[in-house]
């Protein structure tokens, strides 16, 4: 399993592959070798650890919630006006 984010405007993604132990050869070994080179880098990972800490110290999801009914309304107008290019406005 891949778990990815772009906790820093996808500038400096973070990603996790989750596998099973006895997979770890065959990963090293196969095609998916030439990706491994990307693991463990710590500008990355500073990266991820500095958004997230924003996030918390920011308190950004309490944000989002005072924010979603704006957003939501300028894009419902925003929709409106291109009938033609966006079918719909998800909630």
């Amino acid at each position: 399993m891949t778990l990815a984010k772009g906790l820093s405007g996808g500038v400096m993604p973070i990603v996790r592959t989750l596998h099973a132990r006895r997979l770890e050869r065959r990963l090293r070994e196969g095609p998916a070798a030439a990706h491994l080179h990307l693991r463990r880098q710590s500008l990355a990972c500073a990266a991820a650890l500095a958004a997230l800490d924003v996030l918390v110290e920011d308190d950004l999801a309490a944000m989002r919630v005072h924010a979603a009914p704006s957003c939501s309304r300028g894009a419902r107008e925003i929709a409106a006006r291109y009938t033609d290019a966006i079918a719909e406005v998800p909630v």
